[in-house]
């Protein structure tokens, strides 16, 4: 079969699955061309709604909407500290004893974000953003130099933890356990490398 796929994914399901699946796949099928783009979970739903993008792999935190989704998996997210912090310590808290703390994140429309904003407003409190950046990597670099506290993807600081010196601290709360949807906007309008490439995802 040949063809050709666009495919727009949020960092963390990249980081998690998304890409060593496309390995595999692109291993089966040499012929079927895949558009990958990189997005924020807002940006990956925006380009299917807009027919930018075939099929759109997001954190569950945002609302698809009129789009049509399958589960694909999840992930944690984890609290990033250097290894000299005063909460360095503690290897689990609640978001309640680090709230107050700088911290290093990611860009408005990410998922990271969104779940920052919205636990603290639940504390009522606003949080301190002290270094805003566009990659996990960098977000783990920043924390590392004391810039501010980082609210990751495990997956994300595995890689680093050692280079960079950092504590990795489990984050106490039903939200730090997050949800992966795929989504396309309809089955009937799939063209075959679409469709196969999206049975492949949900069908390992």
């Amino acid at each position: 079969m040949r063809g050709y796929v666009r495919v727009a994914s949020s960092s963390s399901v990249l980081l998690a699955r998304l890409a060593a699946d496309l390995s595999r796949f692109a291993e089966l099928h040499p012929d079927i061309e895949i558009d990958l783009q990189e997005q924020g979970s807002e940006g990956t739903l925006e380009m299917v709604r807009n027919k930018e993008a075939d099929i759109g792999l997001f954190v569950g935190a945002f609302e698809a909407h009129s789009l049509v989704t399958f589960p694909f998996g999840g992930d944690r997210l984890i609290l990033a500290v250097p290894r000299t912090h005063p909460l360095a310590h503690h290897d689990r808290l609640r978001f309640a004893a680090f709230v107050d703390q700088e911290f290093v994140t990611m860009g408005h429309n990410t998922a990271v974000r969104k779940v920052l904003m919205e636990q603290s407003r639940l504390l009522d409190r606003t949080p301190r953003i002290r270094v805003q950046v566009n990659s996990f990597e960098v977000m783990a670099l920043m924390a590392s130099q004391g810039l501010g506290v980082g609210i990751l993807p495990e997956a994300a600081v595995l890689p680093v933890v050692d280079a960079y010196k950092l504590k990795i601290i489990q984050i106490d709360e039903p939200w730090a356990s997050r949800n992966f949807l795929l989504c396309i906007r309809s089955v009937p309008e799939l063209e075959p490398p679409t469709r196969r490439l999206m049975t492949f995802l949900l069908n390992p």
